[in-house]
């Protein structure tokens, strides 16, 4: 009996321990958010150069390297200063046009376009348009070596240097996410360019890309830093068809476009950060609860502590907006039960 006591004592200090640990992870969380599930982007079509901010095998979150997950992996370095952007499902490098960009130490021939076939995807948002604003480039500027692929001012842009084209000027504007695509077709000398899925551009008589430095994100020629932020980028060594490019414009767009909900809790004091993918804007609020809600991932009620005024003070906050951020203080909602830890719990449906 006495062994039977001190096996039950044993896994009752056990209990204790592991009920505690599960408490004190939940309290130091300062906010968990989520968004509805999404289709991964294609991978259909392998890539030699792979980045995606979104995806944790090509970055985990933080640190200043980004990897390439395309056909083989290598590592890539963010120099000067570039940002990662939480954005729920759609995350993304926030660049500023003045020094930062991304260093890949592999050069054309490493990545099969040294006058060779290619094809370059990205999905980004031009900060401006009145400059120079190179997603793949290299850093030379000689005839046939100097890569600048991108926008040049509001016209889609693809130039080897002295052999370049470009789209109908004002194709683009600041502040808007596009899904672009440049290919090169060597034994045709020609250059195309598509723009969310559609074909808009064909240039003839352009010679191929004989560059030999590094290729560099967001950085063309010898000073040209982009002002953008990129979701993700992809380089292939062959022309995508137009079904191939159709296939990757609806990976992006399901993900960017689509309807649904994201949601999120966050202790007392603390702020809760919420954000709806590119281009979406939150339009209702589903739950608010300032207080000792319940529940988890979304499905949420409220508790015996509840602010009354919770939803229209959410809804001041995020309804109308792409994200919003909301302290959790008495300040904002009032103490609707004074000496308790409050939550803040929400939860929020947007639409493209």
């Amino acid at each position: 009996m006495q062994q039977r006591a001190d096996m039950d004592y044993k896994y009752l200090f056990v209990t204790i321990i592991f009920l505690l640990s599960i408490s004190l992870n939940s309290q130091i969380m300062p906010s968990n958010y989520g968004f509805a599930g999404g289709p991964e982007r294609s991978t259909s079509t392998t890539s030699v150069l792979y980045l995606d901010a979104s995806n944790s095998s090509s970055y985990s979150g933080s640190g200043t390297t980004w990897v390439s997950i395309g056909s083989t992996n290598f590592n890539t370095s963010m120099l000067n200063g570039v940002s990662y952007v939480s954005n729920g499902d759609f995350d993304y490098m926030s660049f500023d046009g003045s020094n930062d960009y991304v260093e890949t130490s592999k050069t054309a021939s490493n990545l099969g376009f040294y006058n060779s076939d290619y094809s370059m995807e990205a999905a980004v948002r031009f900060k401006d348009v009145g400059s120079d604003n190179f997603i793949f480039g290299t850093q030379t500027s000689s005839t046939r070596q100097g890569l600048h692929v991108g926008a040049r001012n509001s016209m889609v842009y693809q130039g080897h240097y002295s052999m370049d084209g470009a789209s109908a000027s004002g194709t683009l504007s600041a502040n808007i996410w596009y899904h672009i695509v440049w290919t090169y077709d060597v034994s045709a000398s020609e250059m195309k360019m598509y723009l969310n899925g559609s074909h808009i551009e064909t240039d003839t008589g352009r010679t191929s890309f004989l560059g030999t430095t590094s290729l560099r994100i967001s950085l063309g020629m010898s000073n040209r830093y982009a002002n953008i932020d990129l979701a993700y980028a992809k380089v292939f060594d062959s022309v995508l068809s137009t079904s191939e490019i159709s296939s990757l414009y609806s990976d992006y767009d399901s993900v960017v476009t689509r309807a649904g909900y994201v949601y999120g809790t966050v202790n007392e004091n603390g702020t809760l950060n919420l954000s709806a993918p590119a281009n979406a804007t939150i339009t209702s609020v589903s739950f608010a609860s300032y207080g000792t809600p319940n529940g988890s991932d979304g499905n949420y009620t409220t508790g015996s502590c509840h602010a009354t005024n919770s939803q229209t003070i959410v809804e001041s906050y995020c309804v109308g907006n792409n994200s919003c951020s909301i302290p959790a203080t008495n300040a904002v909602f009032g103490d609707p039960c004074g000496g308790t830890l409050k939550y803040l719990y929400v939860k929020v449906y947007y639409t493209h």
